[in-house]
């Protein structure tokens, strides 16, 4: 054999013994890598026991613990109900005009005042002026006397007030009109009147006492 022919042979050995080596630590490698995975699984299902039987152990824990449903002693809040048709006493209901300013509650100041009365015909009801602006309808909210069983008189018919010589009326701008013994009201217009006359709301007459 030549020299060519052993150098071949001997580059040919050497790479052989690296293959070898190289597969050697491949296999130790892998084997390692097994060997170190089993002690982590089984560190793994260890701390899953040990914490399953630790949340059992609170759970028990706050089982013997639990002494049923906690109430706070709170104090039921009544709610305010409003019902806006009811009616309100005269007082309460009926404001006294002040300029372009509604004052409430100022009818406890004209508790004196006596405009006179009112006689109903049909029903021979006296009812009394006791306050300034006093207004006939049959508005059962807003006037001061309801006649809610006669459907011709307006909501707000007529309005008496107390002036310098003495009661007026007006009309306010009633649907069928308002008359003083025989004469009919216009419509806005303060009227003086006395006692005995004979006034005629729509198609029912009443009669004015001093």
């Amino acid at each position: 054999m030549n020299t060519l022919n052993i150098w071949m042979m001997i580059v040919g050995l050497e790479l052989l013994l690296v293959i070898v080596v190289i597969i050697i630590g491949v296999l130790l490698i892998l084997r390692n890598k097994n060997a170190s995975d089993v002690p982590r699984e089984v560190a793994s299902d260890v701390k899953k026991v040990n914490s399953n039987h630790s949340f059992k152990k609170t759970e028990k824990k706050n089982r013997s613990s639990y002494t049923g449903p906690q109430y706070m002693n709170i104090a039921p809040v009544k709610p305010e109900y409003s019902d806006a048709t009811t009616i309100l006493s005269n007082a309460a209901l009926n404001p006294v005009e002040d300029g372009a300013t509604t004052v409430l509650g100022a009818a406890e100041l004209s508790n004196n005042i006596s405009l006179g009365t009112l006689t109903r015909k049909k029903t021979n009801e006296e009812v009394k002026i006791s306050k300034n602006d006093y207004s006939v309808g049959k508005d059962s909210i807003n006037a001061d006397y309801c006649i809610s069983d006669n459907r011709a008189i307006s909501r707000q018919h007529l309005l008496f007030t107390l002036g310098q010589n003495g009661v007026y009326v007006k009309d306010c701008n009633s649907t069928n009109g308002s008359w003083i013994n025989g004469i009919k009201l216009e419509s806005g217009r303060q009227v003086l009147i006395k006692d005995g006359d004979v006034l005629k709301l729509a198609n029912e007459e009443f009669v004015y006492g001093a």
